[in-house]
């Protein structure tokens, strides 16, 4: 479940218990000043060349990430070890390296986005076919993975004549919530409630026939819940929740990621992965974990080949 955090009173500067002084300085003060700071940057880079201000937020992603993010670069490290043990100790040293550049580019591409996504230099779109019969055929699941920049796959799907809602978590930060809302809305999708609220819009959406995004990679309280990554299977994700969804209301699922260009960080191929289709109806415990077991099958497997850009790689196993 989401809920916004708790209002903090301004009175709270100046009361006389330390814990609430501390409290109302870090949202009405530190807060703020990262919150102005976001979104000045933010316009600021709508000014530069897509490629200056990609590159950017690379340079920002290999400075402040491993100065700043000392428990996620450990995650990321044993991850790496975990997931790639036969590889040399420099391949892995790269691989995170590329990693915290992906995660800067991630930051600031939100002012340029849709420039990218109107380029078709920028932007190739493979399997477009498979979403638009999925979709002419009745309700989709769209899987999406964290890989690349995922937020090219809402303008995408809306060229492609695709009217989708997205079930998203929130950022922490109020003004990068903010540019995320803005930014996916101009891309003409629909927001679901966040968090567990979504389910039921979810629904009622896919019963008229419409379309989702729902992630299946996830990372929460800094744990990686999906994929398995040779780990037991269990029910507790968006896996077993799309799973439920396409069962109960015949929706087909379709994969989606996109993974950047090796030569050129700032070209995508944005892959559609041909519809998945369950056997409407209610399933037991057993068939639910077949479920997601084959839904994890088709995930999985694109994860580990571009480790290097997804952004649940420093969450821990």
């Amino acid at each position: 479940m989401w809920r916004p955090p708790d209002a903090v009173p301004l009175a709270d500067l100046w009361s006389g218990e330390a814990g609430k002084r501390r409290a109302a300085r870090r949202v009405w003060i530190a807060d703020r000043l990262q919150d102005g700071f976001d979104i000045l940057l933010f316009y600021a880079m709508r000014a530069l060349p897509v490629a200056g201000c990609s590159g950017l937020g690379a340079r920002l992603g290999r400075f402040s990430l491993p100065r700043f993010h000392k428990t996620a670069v450990a995650r990321l490290t044993a991850n790496l070890e975990r997931l790639l043990p036969e590889a040399k100790a420099e391949m892995r040293a790269a691989l995170m390296r590329r990693n915290w550049e992906n995660q800067g580019r991630l930051m600031t591409e939100f002012s340029v986005v849709h420039r990218i996504a109107r380029d078709p230099k920028r932007l190739r779109i493979e399997g477009g076919e498979h979403a638009q019969a999925a979709a002419g055929l009745g309700p989709v699941i769209f899987m999406g993975l964290h890989l690349g920049n995922w937020e090219l796959i809402w303008p995408a799907l809306v060229g492609l004549g695709l009217h989708p809602a997205l079930n998203y978590a929130p950022p922490r930060s109020r003004a990068r919530h903010w540019i995320a809302r803005r930014t996916r809305r101009q891309a003409g999708i629909d927001l679901l409630p966040p968090g567990m609220s979504a389910v039921r819009p979810a629904l009622k959406r896919l019963q008229a026939g419409g379309q989702v995004i729902i992630f299946c990679d996830e990372g929460l309280h800094g744990k990686i819940r999906g994929p398995f990554l040779g780990r037991p299977a269990h029910l507790d994700g968006n896996l077993a929740l799309v799973a439920r969804l396409a069962r109960l209301t015949g929706a087909a699922i379709c994969p989606v990621w996109t993974v950047r260009d090796e030569k050129d960080p700032t070209r995508f191929a944005l892959t559609i992965r041909p519809a998945i289709t369950l056997d409407p109806g209610a399933a037991d415990m057993g068939q639910l974990t077949a479920d997601v077991i084959r839904l994890n099958a088709e995930i999985e497997p694109v994860i580990r080949a571009h480790l290097d850009q997804w952004y649940f790689l420093d969450s821990a196993l």
